[in-house]
Order: C-alpha cells, then structure tokens, then sequence
C-alpha cells in the first residue's frame, strides 16, 4: 500500500469513472446499505481526507471495474 499511497493524488479527494452503459461521468457516494454507489452529482460525491478513506473508495473502483460496471475509475483531488 505504501507504493500505492506514493502515487497517489493529494487528498482531499472524491472518485470518478465512467458509466460503462452510456459514458457519463459518476462519482462514489455513500450507498445506505451498500458501502458506495455511483451518483451522476458531483455534490454528493464522498470526499476521502486520509489513507484509508481513499483506500476504500480504490477497492470500491476496483470492485466496480471487475463487475464491469464503469470504466476510467480514478481518484481527482478537490479543493474544500
């Protein structure tokens, strides 16, 4: 994880992909039962401040890229 945390961006920062069946851009946010779900609002994206929030939202995208559910997943920095 140590290399994993070298490479990525500064946090504060929120999750995207893209929908797999139509290309829109998504965002992780809090999913109620589920851990996460994917919102086309930027203004409910979760905002991951530290390692192991954003280490969840990573395992979140990996998850999601097996399923074959979005596409692109990545973490983007945000200002607060």
């Amino acid at each position: 994880m140590a290399a994993a945390a070298a490479k990525r961006v500064p946090l504060p920062a929120i999750l995207l992909a893209n929908d797999l069946r139509d290309g829109d851009v998504v965002f992780a946010a809090a999913g109620g039962d589920a851990a996460f779900i994917w919102t086309r609002d930027p203004a409910q994206a979760l905002v991951a401040g530290d390692d192991a929030a954003a280490d969840r939202l990573e395992a979140f995208a990996a998850a999601e890229l097996r399923g074959n559910r979005v596409v692109d997943a990545y973490l983007v920095d945000v200002a607060i």
